[in-house]
This record gives structure tokens, C-alpha cells and sequence, in this order.
């Protein structure tokens, strides 16, 4: 499985916190699927990364991908 860079700096920080991709949707108001896509790399999803960039706690560059 690929996943992208933000994507795993997410998932290292969401296994910190103990949040499933589910919790995270919830928070985004979107679907597990959508956000497990986003932190594959599959889709771009912008507004979403900086989202959950700031749930996480994360410093986030739109060029990051």
C-alpha cells in the first residue's frame, strides 16, 4: 500500500492519539474512504489536508504531498 508523505505523518500522529480514520472523518464531515484516500495520495482533497493538519497538530505546506 502507497501512502504519501502528509499521509504518514498523519497516521504516526493519529496512532498517537489513538483516532481511527473514521474519527477523523467524522470531525472533517466526510467519508472514511475519502479521507483513507487523501492520506494515500489518491486525491489532492487541499482543504481537507489543511483540516487535518490542524486537528493533528501538524504544520502543514500545500506543495507538501
Amino acid at each position: 500500500m502507497y501512502i504519501s508523505e502528509f499521509g504518514l505523518k498523519a497516521r504516526v500522529e493519529m496512532l498517537r492519539r489513538g483516532m481511527t480514520i473514521t474519527e477523523l472523518a467524522e470531525k472533517l464531515g466526510v467519508s472514511p474512504s475519502y479521507v483513507s484516500d487523501i492520506l494515500r495520495g489518491v486525491r489532492e482533497g487541499k482543504p481537507q489536508r489543511q483540516r487535518i493538519a490542524e486537528i493533528l497538530g501538524l504544520e502543514y505546506s500545500a506543495e507538501e504531498r
